[in-house]
């Protein structure tokens, strides 16, 4: 048992002995990396402090050198206007004001020109006179030009070129001996800030004592002599407000960096050439060098977590071994994330570019009919005494405005379609009267076309069925409308239905659309039924593309499936097949329905778009029926209570109103104590023309729905049922 201790001891001094190795080895590492981060960040600190300072040096001298074109051209200006006023005749004080205000035209507008006698008066081109206050500034000790800042008038900065005649010239008892152009010292603002990157950083003009003539921007400083206030400042990288005042005083253009109320700045020196003068800019440190301190900060932080990192996962090394398994499964999943990321990424890709090139096509299909309708309207008014003509502008006006709403029909399909809102219903549904739907809907299209068409049923066993008898007709008329599109005059299009199995309770049908039209290419067949798609060599490309693939959402939509078969110049054979559920109930005898006159009905139109309210109005009253309207729910059910009990017939309600809608409206004259308000008749005529909006309608008690545009003659159909 001894002997056992003694072992169990040696393992535990290992152990230990090997975790003391394992810390000083990861303490080794840490001090290490704690030094590499010092040096490079020392190093980056100095790479970013001289990028700072060139890009600053490159800022103030070239607005050293803005500002010595700018001087050179009011020195040419200066010499321009003595040059005027030497050619001028002068022979009394007026003579002298009048040749003064002619040098306007040479030196601008914005500066003014001064005639100086040896007594300090002076003669400006503006016509005004005065003393100028700065007489010590005509001395001699200055040369023959001086560039002067001083306080000319009212206290203000003005920018003088002074020019000191060699010869005096004398003009009554006035002895002229300067000329001055005196403008305003602001006009250096355009120097000062004439690009976005100075950013009205402060900006000092000072002589090579430090004295501050002129400043524009921020007020960095309000101290007289800012070369005494620099040496308050804490100076870094060597820098020094004696070394800068040097730099000054020798005219050498330098950069420094320093601290200022705890932010960092650095200050440029440039000479003004020409002048006694020198520039200061100051920026922000953070401004240059685009946020070096920021970077410096990044990058610190960076390698801060990079020794942290080093640490924790030394440390958890052993941890990550034992636990490789469940490690190996985590960057499987992330694998895998990464898969379904990337697909995510490439699927919205290519539904941006859908959503482009949806647009493309819809822009273009949309003004055609547009455009249609705009021209023949034009012609109809200058054509309105052309009755053949008008006729056919109005014929041409409509079919247009079909076209559009076939269009306008495609766009909301598609919306729905890619929203998901899309509903199967189960409607009891008549193969035969369904056939003789779709025909009387192209009927006038064969027509026009002289196209024959024959329908045919064949083997139809349970012509009753269940089934969305809305999507089934409206993918049946899409494919019969491009038989019809895309068959020669005279040609022949073929309908023929066939049950080809029954199951349990369930049937199968097999349609079938041929025609003997252009034809497609087998190219263009694999791609039919895809958005915006269009045969190029077709000459009749009018339409958007949508209309297959809109076929083919709906026939997923109703479990079924499409082929087609064609060759080109030979024509095309569509065939649908679906599977719908036997109707066993007995259909009910449909009672012949008799139009009856509308004279002396009296409707309720309640709408809030004036067009479509003189629409309404125009079609009853030609039909004798009498129209109350309302504007809005509001006044709807205000018009009813108002009422005599029975007096009104018939309520045409919108549904999207101002105010109170059509939906809240109903409500509101169903829960009326009244004894025809339950019973008079509420049909909505509205745009909103999906399934689940007919719902809404009689779920608030309408009993009816149509929708709009509206058809006159299902309107007046619809009237006639109603009339009592």
């Amino acid at each position: 048992m001894i002997k056992n201790y003694g072992r169990k001891g040696r393992n535990a001094g290992r152990t230990i002995s090997k975790a003391i190795v394992f810390v000083i080895g990861i303490l080794s590492i840490a001090v290490v990396l704690v030094i590499v981060v010092f040096m490079l960040y020392q190093d980056l600190s100095r790479r970013i402090y001289h990028e700072r300072r060139t890009r600053l040096n490159e800022i103030a001298n070239r607005t050293g050198r803005v500002m010595e074109i700018d001087i050179d051209r009011g020195w040419k200006s200066t010499e321009k206007g003595i040059q005027v006023w030497k050619d001028g005749s002068l022979s009394n004080k007026a003579d002298m004001l009048s040749v003064s205000a002619a040098t306007d035209s040479a030196i601008g507008d914005s500066a003014v020109f001064l005639a100086i006698d040896q007594e300090g008066g002076y003669y400006s081109s503006d016509g005004q006179q005065g003393k100028w206050e700065a007489m010590d500034k005509l001395t001699g000790a200055f040369g023959d030009r001086q560039l002067l800042m001083v306080n000319f008038q009212q206290n203000h900065a003005s920018l003088v070129f002074l020019v000191r005649l060699s010869e005096a010239v004398v003009v009554e008892d006035v002895t002229i001996t300067h000329f001055a152009m005196v403008e305003d010292a602001d006009r250096l603002k355009w120097v000062f800030f004439q690009s976005e990157e100075q950013d009205y950083n402060p900006v000092y003009v000072i002589t090579k004592e430090g004295i501050a003539l002129y400043q524009q921007g921020e007020q960095l400083y309000t101290d007289h002599n800012l070369l005494q206030t620099l040496k308050r400042e804490e100076f870094l990288y060597n820098g020094s407000a004696e070394k800068l005042q040097k730099n000054i005083m020798e005219q050498q253009p330098d950069s420094m960096e320093f601290t200022h109320n705890g932010t960092r700045y650095f200050v440029s020196c440039v000479p003004v050439h020409g002048s006694e003068w020198n520039l200061l800019l100051f920026v922000q440190s953070d401004r240059l060098g685009y946020g070096g301190n920021q970077l410096l900060r990044t990058v610190a932080a960076s390698f801060v977590g990079l020794v942290l990192a080093v640490l924790f996962l030394t440390a958890y090394m052993i941890y990550m071994l034992v636990h490789l398994r469940r490690s190996r499964k985590l960057v499987k999943k992330q694998s895998k994330a990464n898969v379904i990321l990337a697909k995510t990424a490439e699927e919205a890709k290519v539904a941006n570019a859908a959503k482009s090139i949806f647009l493309s096509h819809m822009s273009h299909d949309i003004r055609t009919p547009i455009n249609g309708i705009i021209g023949m309207t034009d012609i109809a008014l200058r054509e309105i005494d052309n009755e053949e003509r008008l006729r056919y502008c109005l014929r041409t006006i409509a079919e247009s405005s079909r076209h559009l709403i076939s269009l306008v029909n495609d766009v909301l399909d598609i919306s729905r379609i890619e929203q998901g809102k899309m509903t199967v219903s189960q409607d009891s549904i008549d193969i035969e009267i369904l056939m003789e739907n779709c025909e009387s809907i192209i009927c006038g299209q064969l027509m026009r076309r002289r196209i024959n068409f024959e329908k045919q049923l064949v083997n139809i066993l349970h012509p009753r069925v269940i089934g969305d008898g809305l999507h089934l007709r409206q993918l049946l008329v899409n494919i019969l409308g491009n038989a019809v599109k895309y068959t020669l005059e005279g040609g022949m299009i073929q309908f023929i239905v066939r049950e080809v199995a029954e199951e349990a309770d369930t049937v199968r049908f097999r349609f079938e659309i041929k025609d003997n039209g252009v034809g497609m290419s087998e190219e263009f067949q694999q791609r039919i039924f895809e958005a915006f798609a269009q045969e190029d060599s077709c000459e009749d490309s009018q339409g958007t593309g949508l209309g297959m693939y809109i076929t083919k959402q709906f026939v997923d939509l109703l479990n079924g499936t499409i082929e087609v078969e064609s060759q080109p110049d030979k024509g095309s054979l569509f065939i649908v097949e679906l599977s719908m559920l036997i109707d066993y109930s007995q259909p009910e005898a449909a009672a012949a329905e008799e139009q009856k006159s509308l004279e002396a009905m009296k409707v309720l139109v309640v709408e809030d778009n004036p067009l479509n309210m003189e629409i309404a109005r125009c079609i009853l009253e030609e039909e004798k029926v009498e129209v109350l309207a309302a504007v809005n729910g509001k006044e709807a059910v205000e018009c009813f209570e108002q009422s005599e009990c029975y007096d009104i017939d018939l309520i045409l309600m919108d549904v999207v109103m101002p105010v109170m809608d059509g939906i809240t409206a109903t409500r509101c004259i169903r829960r009326m104590s009244r004894m025809d308000a339950q019973i008079v008749p509420i049909i909505a005529m509205t745009a909103n023309a999906y399934t689940e909006d007919v719902q809404m309608v009689l779920d608030a008690g309408m009993n009816m729905h149509i929708a709009k545009p509206v058809e006159v003659s299902q309107l007046i159909k619809l009237l006639s049922r109603y009339k009592k």
